[in-house]
């Protein structure tokens, strides 16, 4: 975890109560980077990188799709 040991050399004024303070910090800090990370994915996933376009743009656009549906349903 790259990323955890960059996050915590940045922390200059703590006060490390223990050994167990100091893993139980790094454990949350490696949590909130995981949780961040599956985050980012599922954004990503979900077409959150997707451009956004309102309606009055949309109704701009022509009908690009085949709008044949009478072989819907059939099996081939």
């Amino acid at each position: 975890m790259n990323e955890a040991y960059l996050r915590l050399i940045d922390w200059k004024n703590v006060r490390w109560q223990n050994r167990a303070h100091f893993f139980a910090v790094s454990a949350q800090l490696m949590r909130r980077i995981l949780v961040d990370f599956a985050r980012e994915k599922q954004y990503l996933k979900r077409g959150g990188d997707a451009r956004r376009v309102s309606l009055d743009e949309a109704e701009a656009f022509p009908a690009e799709r085949d709008t044949d549906f009478s072989r819907a349903g059939r099996r081939r």
